[in-house]
């Protein structure tokens, strides 16, 4: 049995005060990227706030990774408004 508390989160990522939200971007690591695919691993994409930071990193890097399946795919990506 494994039980997470906010010491195990903390313990496993070092995430200050065992923060959801996982970093925070300064001038340091504004420009880093985090790889939405992974070697030796076939159509993978990866999405979220680990990804991008916060909701609107998540909303985007889920768009973001739909545009990369459209063009590994050979499709054209099409938005349309909600």
């Amino acid at each position: 049995m494994d039980i997470a508390t906010p010491y195990t989160t903390w313990r496993c990522t070092m995430n200050h005060k065992a923060s959801w939200g996982g970093w925070l971007m300064g001038s340091d690591t504004i420009m880093q990227n985090v790889e939405r695919r992974l070697p030796g691993l076939r159509n993978f994409y990866m999405a979220g706030h680990w990804v991008l930071g916060g909701v609107p990193g998540a909303l985007y890097s889920g768009r973001h990774a739909l545009q990369i399946l459209c063009h590994d795919d050979g499709r054209k990506f099409i938005s349309a408004p909600a």
